[in-house]
């Protein structure tokens, strides 16, 4: 697989796992890079410049490298990435001993039998689905404070 084809394929599927960055104009207010930039990234077309893919992959909180490397499965799970900003993977992290799975309606062991991109996908769905309900309900703050 050349390239053009690893960028095309990790932006497409990144864009696909995180509803706040799903759309080819959404990457480009977030990243700084061109629509167009963008949407021939995503194509597997042009020559990006390493700053333009560390723009783009910063969006994601990933870094440069995780945009150019093949993400399948096997390999990515044998070469994580330490620099991530946004959205952590908990595969990745090492949990405290002290800290308790936050979702008792939720498998633990199912979430983290995800590859690290169905990690993404699913913090990103939980993130879009607190914030529908912050703007929905409020929070604690403003409910004590009204």
């Amino acid at each position: 697989m050349d390239i053009s084809a690893v960028i095309a394929a990790n932006l497409s599927a990144w864009m696909e796992a995180t509803p706040e960055l799903e759309t080819v104009q959404k990457v480009e207010a977030k990243s700084g890079v061109g629509f167009g930039t963008v949407r021939r990234a995503r194509k597997g077309e042009g020559n990006l410049t390493v700053e333009k893919l560390a723009a783009i992959a910063a969006a994601f909180g990933r870094t440069a490298a995780d945009l150019v490397t093949p993400q399948d499965a096997s390999y990515a799970a044998l070469i994580p990435s330490s620099n991530r900003q946004a959205p952590a993977v908990a595969a990745e992290s090492t949990p405290s001993p002290f800290m308790r799975w936050p979702f008792p309606h939720a498998d633990q062991r199912a979430y983290e039998s995800l590859p690290p991109e169905g990690q993404v996908w699913v913090q990103g769905r939980l993130d879009a689905a607190i914030e529908q309900a912050r703007q929905q309900f409020g929070t604690q703050t403003e409910k004590r404070s009204a």
